[in-house]
């Protein structure tokens, strides 16, 4: 926690709102197990309008005091609100309070209100709250005490994230994801103990011996292409390190990882991405797209040009990112290339309940326009046909064809040879898996 609020040390005070836990179905401690994180892991598909407020005393010493838990006051004025910003680094319309459709932001806090009934009646007629104790103290009739359970007794979805932090620390998590069971499960070679491995998936009962399969029943409510990019552009909603290697699913991991993960720890990089080998911009890109599926791909196209000449962006601005591979950081400007990425290919779509297919044009724009200044690690395509893994056919163990590489110019049987790219309108050279 200390960590990631350092990165609001600029705000005077940040609002992390609640995701309330359910009572699993449980009506009592079952068999004397009062573990909170064993027992309730169902909670609420949208985030708590209240939360709490942590405050920056460094910044606003004592002009800025707590009214309540939830609610921060000016000290010279106690009748009004001084509005905190939210963990997206954007000011709150007033105190805790957010759209009621809200499913996730950057941080949350779990809260374990209820637990059981048993154990919310006695918690109730024992005990009083630390803030409010007389006002506490005469909601104990049955009544107040069961519309308040059910208020906060949600079990909308399973939520196994805060279980599986709490056993284990990992130096970093490798993340892919098969939406329709389309990709055929690349078992990782020789995995290691310290490293997380998560596969994110839309249907139940699928099984891997070495990635831990997270069925994620709220995706269902998108389309195939939008579950994707909910899970692409949401990684640590799934991760329990700080460190995130997001992989493409038909790619297999055949050793490990940690030379790439070393440079990029050791190098204080923001970013690893991979530069497009054989198209630099987008006008390249999008006439591509044409190429392959004319009718289908022209009125996204037509959408993209007029967005790109009404934002004044350069399209002959050299830097073209691929997304099958990135490693990210768990941080605020992760959140905020993600949260813009994700709201320009819904911008794209071609109707309200539409996304965009191709994400490539769109992460760019984001990482070219507005966040250049990051520090970013450039991968070669080597890496991904390399003895560390291997990019397979879709749905099979089959590496990519040779006439494939040879397209993308993967001709680097001599690894001494700079692989130079494009990346923020200058030539990088990229980085190999030796």
């Amino acid at each position: 926690m200390k960590e990631f609020l350092s990165d609001y040390s600029d705000k005077e005070a940040i609002y992390i709102n609640w995701r309330t836990f359910g009572d699993n179905g449980l009506s009592s401690a079952e068999d004397g197990n009062y573990s909170v994180i064993e027992r309730f892991t169902r909670c609420d598909s949208k985030l708590h309008r209240l939360g709490k407020v942590f405050l920056n005393t460094g910044k606003t010493g004592k002009s800025i005091i707590f009214n309540n838990p939830h609610i921060l006051v000016y000290s010279d004025r106690p009748n009004v609100e001084f509005r905190p910003f939210d963990p997206t680094g954007k000011r709150r319309v007033e105190c805790g309070n957010i759209p009621n459709n809200t499913e996730d932001e950057p941080c949350e806090l779990y809260h374990f209100r209820n637990k059981t009934w048993e154990e919310t009646v006695k918690r109730r007629l024992n005990t009083t709250d630390v803030f409010w104790p007389d006002n506490f103290k005469s909601r104990t009739d049955m009544n107040t005490i069961k519309r308040d359970f059910d208020e906060h007794n949600k079990n909308d979805v399973e939520n196994t994230n805060l279980k599986t932090s709490m056993k284990k620390k990992y130096r970093y998590t490798i993340l892919q994801y098969n939406i329709g069971n389309y990709e055929k499960i690349h078992e990782v070679e020789n995995p290691q103990d310290d490293v997380e491995y998560i596969l994110v998936v839309d249907e139940p009962g699928i099984e891997s011996k070495t990635f831990k399969v997270i069925y994620d029943e709220s995706l269902l409510k998108y389309s195939k292409f939008e579950r994707c990019f909910q899970i692409r552009y949401n990684t640590f909603k799934y991760c329990s390190s700080d460190t995130c290697i997001c992989i493409d699913a038909n790619t297999k991991i055949t050793k490990s990882l940690d030379p790439i993960v070393g440079k990029f720890n050791s190098g204080g990089y923001d970013f690893s991405l991979m530069p497009h080998p054989a198209r630099y911009n987008f006008i390249e890109e999008m006439n591509a797209w044409l190429k392959m599926k004319p009718t289908y791909e022209r009125e996204f196209v037509e959408r993209c040009v007029e967005f790109l000449k009404m934002s004044g962006y350069d399209i002959n601005y050299k830097g073209l990112f691929q997304t099958n591979i990135t490693i990210k950081r768990r941080c605020k400007t992760t959140f905020d290339v993600d949260r813009m990425t994700y709201a320009l290919l819904k911008m794209f779509g071609y109707d309200e309940s539409s996304i965009d297919k191709d994400d490539q044009i769109a992460f760019s724009y984001v990482m070219n326009r507005y966040f250049s200044w990051c520090k970013v690690l450039p991968l070669s395509e080597q890496v991904i046909s390399s003895k560390f893994m291997t990019a397979c056919m879709h749905g099979t163990d089959t590496p990519l064809r040779k006439e494939w590489l040879t397209y993308y110019q993967i001709t680097h049987d001599n690894l001494d040879i700079p692989d130079e790219k494009w990346m923020f309108n200058q030539k990088v050279v990229c980085e190999y898996l030796k």
